[in-house]
């Protein structure tokens, strides 16, 4: 199996077990837990509080039916990666692609 299939399994199977029983997905205070105890908050845009978290959940809570399913999940992921890679390497900021055409760049609904 490669790097990027064992990346995919792992972030599947996080969120399965972070599930509620007989729930394909995560109420909110599964999401804060899953948050705490997966993500090193270090490595993203400052400290992760209550507070934050709650306003990530209600943005990725795209249907708002208070559950964070696999869709949003992922998305959340994409997320996650992108402000890693930033980080890292100081690269793909804002001032991207879509900036130059006068758009709003494809991360335009992050903040």
């Amino acid at each position: 199996m490669g790097e990027l299939d064992q990346a995919i399994e792992q972030c599947v199977e996080i969120f399965v077990k972070n599930c509620g029983k007989d729930s394909d997905c995560l109420n909110m205070s599964e999401f804060k837990a899953m948050m705490e105890k997966e993500v090193d908050a270090s490595n993203y845009k400052g400290k992760l509080m209550r507070a934050d978290l709650t306003e990530a959940f209600d943005r990725l809570d795209k249907n708002k039916d208070e559950e964070i399913n696999i869709q949003e999940y992922s998305r959340f992921i994409s997320i996650l990666m992108k402000a890693y890679y930033r980080k890292k390497y100081n690269k793909g900021g804002k001032g991207g692609r879509g900036a130059k055409r006068g758009g709003k760049g494809e991360d335009a609904d992050e903040d």
